[in-house]
């Protein structure tokens, strides 16, 4: 009998494959030499409302590793319904973006989507993270301090915290970390992620129990699977992974960290799943050190992924964060 689930697709699907369609708009954008792919979405009536050029403030959604825009396909009704234009982006390297031979590390990331915002007209962003997204999202924080107005990660430690977070798990033999360990061999985890169940499994050791298995889940897994496929997609993935592992013991990472250890003055919000195994709630409190006004938020009854594991109740609660312009009140589960 044949599993489909081990069984290798001949064909890489094209990277357009990634343009689900829906409310909202595809765009391919050219910034720092290259071209991303950004889905946006305009509150209702925007443009027939407002005088060409007129454009609401921008909040600007990254995703994490082995993800592309989809992840946050729940949030950009919500947060345009709130009065912002919503725009998800695939990261370099991933999704519909231009994918090239290099240029995976934050500093060359944060460039990308700093040069995004400008390119849409505007001036200044609020930044939410998720992951890998949120690792660029405090780069841009602390690289771009007067075009970023608030940060809002999820999951996503400060970088320099989450080294030192993610060496514990390594020496307690936390599996989450397998993909960071596992990326600094050539070749290998690329394969991987091609191979039909690995994102299942991925997606699965760090959501809440059974979510995988939901119909959210299931079609997460077909999307994030399907993607993966893309040719270069897996390469791209993992040297970001390569450049986090590497980058501290080269001249580069260096000139990072010193850039990195000055405090932001902006705000900061933090989510973080309750049952979250990636990221802890004290690395994430830690954060502390690197900024001056930080807010942790747990979300219950979920994994890494709130976005996706609890979209709905995530949404009120993100745009209750986000502020003005228009102001929510805090949602309860």
């Amino acid at each position: 009998m044949n599993d489909s689930r081990h069984a290798t697709p001949a064909t890489p699907p094209e990277p357009d494959s990634v343009c689900i369609p829906g409310p909202w708009r595809h765009r391919l954008i050219s910034a720092n030499g290259i071209h991303l792919h950004a889905v946006d979405v305009l509150p209702n009536n925007w443009e027939h409302n407002h005088p060409p050029g007129e454009l609401p403030p921008l909040v600007l959604l990254l995703h994490g590793y082995g993800e592309h825009w989809w992840t946050w396909h729940h949030q950009l009704q919500p947060i345009a319904a709130a009065g912002f234009h919503a725009m998800a982006v695939d990261l370099r390297g991933y999704g519909n973006s231009d994918k090239p031979p290099r240029g995976y590390d934050l500093v060359t990331a944060a460039n990308d989507m700093a040069g995004l915002v400008r390119a849409t007209g505007h001036r200044t962003v609020i930044v939410v993270g998720h992951g890998l997204g949120g690792a660029v999202g405090w780069t841009m924080a602390r690289m771009f301090r007067k075009g970023v107005t608030k940060l809002i990660v999820v999951g996503a430690p400060h970088p320099l915290i989450q080294r030192v977070d993610l060496l514990k798990k390594i020496f307690t033999n936390n599996r989450t970390v397998g993909p960071l360990v596992s990326a600094q061999v050539p070749r290998l985890p690329e394969w991987r992620m091609r191979q039909p169940g690995w994102i299942e499994d991925y997606l699965g050791h760090r959501a809440s129990a059974g979510w995988t298995k939901t119909t959210d889940g299931k079609e997460t897994v077909q999307v994030f699977g399907d993607a993966l496929r893309i040719a270069n997609v897996g390469y791209c993935a993992n040297e970001y992974l390569r450049w986090l592992g590497r980058s501290r013991f080269r001249a580069d990472g260096f000139r990072y960290s010193q850039k990195m250890k000055r405090r932001l003055s902006l705000p900061v919000v933090a989510f973080r799943g309750e049952h979250d195994p990636v990221v802890s709630l004290d690395a994430l409190k830690e954060c502390t050190r690197y900024t001056e006004s930080l807010q942790v938020v747990t979300v219950p009854h979920c994994g890494f992924y709130p976005q996706l594991e609890a979209p709905q109740f995530f949404s009120g609660l993100l745009v209750h964060y986000l502020g003005a312009p228009r102001l929510a009140a805090v949602p309860q589960r």
